[in-house]
């Protein structure tokens, strides 16, 4: 299998992976070793430019992305942001809040007026 997020930048190549039903995996690696992204291509959050993904014997090309993040559980260590895809997407990956939805719980989380410029990230 092979991803890219964006076109021509393949971030994922030659990956095989197969696993025993019901078996439970941990993904660990060096910084930038690409742990997020094969996580991503699991939740269809990038896109195959060769190969497939396939559990229980279904190409999840052929599910929609939300009944497979339903289904699949990831926890990531810490957050992170996924470089090269805009705030949007960093802030709903799955695209299911509203905008306005976002911006209140940015405004929440991070405050009003100008003051979360100096919060830092991550």
């Amino acid at each position: 299998m092979a991803a890219q997020y964006n076109p021509g930048v393949a971030v994922l190549s030659n990956v095989s992976l197969k696993l025993l039903p019901g078996q439970k995996i941990g993904i660990y690696g060096r910084t930038g070793s690409r742990k997020s992204s094969l996580l991503s291509s699991l939740l269809g959050m990038l896109t195959l430019i060769r190969g497939s993904i396939v559990i229980d014997d279904i190409d999840l090309t052929t599910v929609s992305p939300d009944i497979v993040r339903e289904r699949l559980v990831t926890v990531s260590q810490k957050p992170f942001i996924m470089i090269g895809c805009t705030v949007r997407f960093n802030l709903d990956p799955t695209g299911i809040l509203p905008d306005g939805e976002k911006s209140s719980r940015l405004s929440t989380e991070l405050g009003s007026g100008t003051a979360y410029y100096s919060k830092e990230v991550g």
